[in-house]
């Protein structure tokens, strides 16, 4: 079985910006050094919610859009399908917020702010 490192796909070239596994085969992620931001596109008019933060405490990570949040459970299902649960304190993670700049020039840089607050205990 190949190493999913090798079948993942670079986004844009990007050797930093990859696609995350299959659903199929990562359900659930847990993330530390966890951080929340809501994008604004269109002036506003629509808005998504992305946590970012280190799976298996090394690699950096940004989610889709987040559609639920149980905050109980500190979970949230993504636009994908996946769950991620937001482990321990938020947290400043290098990796993370390398992925988060390059997702943003990716996606064309929306308004960004941070609502980490809003998620923690």
């Amino acid at each position: 079985m190949k190493d999913n490192m090798n079948t993942l796909t670079t986004l844009s070239g990007n050797k930093r910006l990859f696609a995350a596994p299959s659903v199929l085969t990562e359900p659930k992620s847990v993330l530390t050094n966890w951080r929340v931001f809501e994008c604004s596109w269109h002036h506003g008019k629509s808005k998504t919610i992305h946590f970012i933060g280190d799976v298996n405490d090394i690699s950096g990570r940004v989610t889709s859009s987040i559609k639920s949040f149980k905050s109980d459970l500190m979970i949230g299902v993504s636009n994908s399908g996946r769950e991620y649960e937001l482990s321990g304190p938020s947290g400043f993670s290098l990796s993370a917020e390398e992925v988060w700049e390059d997702w943003q020039m990716h996606f064309g840089a929306p308004e960004v702010k941070e609502i980490t607050k809003k998620y923690e205990l």
